[in-house]
């Protein structure tokens, strides 16, 4: 057994295991209808995100892709590479 059911076999609990979860409003979510707070909170929460994630965050001049070089390094490794060094002051 590996990952998730191992770690539910240690715990020694069925009800840490996704298959025998029970039916519930998680899974009935078509069923019942939204908490009131809650469809208010999810709404104001996206109209506050959306303009923020829908702005595009730049363009490149050519795809940047994950094809290796001869060195095993690709355009996007080095993007990544390079956010990663910005974020942390590196």
């Amino acid at each position: 057994m590996h990952g998730f059911q191992g770690m539910c076999k240690a715990m020694g609990s069925q009800e840490w295991n996704i298959a025998h979860v029970p039916e519930g409003p998680a899974r009935s979510a078509g069923r019942t209808a939204p908490h009131p707070q809650l469809a208010a909170l999810v709404a104001r929460s996206g109209a506050r995100v959306d303009p923020i994630i829908s702005r595009g965050a730049g363009s490149a001049a050519t795809d940047i892709t994950r094809d290796e070089n001869e060195a095993g390094e690709s355009a996007l490794g080095n993007l990544i590479a390079d956010a990663q060094r910005a974020a942390m002051g590196a």
